[in-house]
């Protein structure tokens, strides 16, 4: 498998779950894009809604089993490929306490989007710069 670049931490909130009190199906899918922003922020990754910033072109998650309240996972984050405009990134989610016992695996298809231009953009050059440390 390739290079963590991320590892995030997150407790599960009560309000995470579900009526059938397993952490809804969509929150994994913010889990894994609050990994993603973190690493963002700790290399100092500059981003706006009104210039630039990166966004998802695609997801997907493989559920394997349920999280339950009280929880804490991690979040790890690998990039898969970088091809043109796009980024792709794999999450790994688990329980914090036990590695083994994962929860998820998603993808993410992310590139970065110009919105005084309204067009997608390469990735800008400290971003591109922060996979390998």
């Amino acid at each position: 498998m390739n290079k963590i670049l991320h590892t995030k931490t997150i407790e599960i909130l009560w309000d995470d779950m579900d009526g059938y009190y397993h952490v809804n199906n969509a929150k994994y899918f913010t889990y894994m894009q609050e990994c993603r922003f973190d690493w963002l922020k700790i290399h100092d990754v500059k981003y706006s809604p009104t210039t630039r910033a990166p966004v998802l072109s695609s997801t997907k998650c493989k559920f394997i089993r349920p999280i339950v309240y009280p929880a804490t996972i991690n979040i790890d984050m690998y990039l898969i490929n970088r091809n043109g405009k796009k980024i792709t990134f794999r999450h790994t989610i688990y329980a914090t306490n036990n590695p083994e016992h994962i929860y998820a695996i998603g993808e993410a298809d992310v590139v970065w989007f110009d919105f005084v231009n309204q067009k997608s953009i390469f990735e800008p050059e400290e971003y591109a710069s922060i996979y390998n440390k």
